[in-house]
């Protein structure tokens, strides 16, 4: 395994699990009813991805037509449903810098993109076990996404410990905001700790 291919390769994995976990949080916040019936509640701010702007805006979609939620939530039904590997040219021609796939390493890719969402349920009850003042689901959808990532990588990949942390914690600088990097290193020392 060349190491730039790897880093490239985890990048891509990156963004389609957060891509993913986005359209989950969009699917959950849209509230409609049988047969895509508009319920006349107001949307919530369930979810810390979306702020109030974001869902009043979807609101107002709901409010004016029954068509609109239904066809955002087909979409966005069809959107999970796709296969991850007939993904992958897609996201490798329009992102990284145009990369090919002899850019990444293929084989990490699609074991990956196939193995997480097993651990979604896992990694989430791993990350509140360690928490105080916030749950996995009120964290930024970046930093849940580097999670699972992390904890797949670790279950399936079986990277060494402090070399995936390590890296995990450098997409945390790039990517996340300031408070991310000290944020994931921590819990994630807690969770191989717990774990031994």
């Amino acid at each position: 395994m060349q190491i730039h291919k790897r880093i490239n390769a985890r990048k891509l994995v990156l963004s389609y699990i957060y891509r993913d976990l986005c359209l989950q949080h969009l699917s959950s916040s849209l509230q409609s009813g049988e047969n895509g019936e508009n319920t006349s509640q107001p949307l919530e701010h369930k979810e810390a991805f979306f702020d109030q702007d974001f869902l009043a805006n979807v609101q107002k979609i709901l409010d004016t037509s029954i068509q609109e939620p239904v066809m955002i939530q087909t979409k966005i039904t069809e959107l999970l449903q796709e296969n991850p590997e007939d993904e992958i040219p897609y996201y490798l021609k329009n992102f990284f810098d145009k990369r090919t796939t002899e850019d990444i390493d293929a084989e990490y890719v699609l074991k990956m993109l196939k193995a997480f969402p097993t651990f979604k349920q896992e990694v989430e009850k791993a990350v509140n076990e360690f928490t105080e003042t916030f749950s996995f689901q009120q964290m930024d959808v970046l930093d849940q996404s580097i999670f699972l990532l992390w904890y797949t990588e670790w279950k399936e990949i079986e990277t060494p410990k402090e070399i995936l942390i390590n890296e995990v914690v450098e997409l945390g600088k790039r990517y996340s905001d300031d408070g991310s990097p000290k944020l994931l290193n921590g819990i994630m020392h807690k969770i191989l700790n717990a774990i031994k």
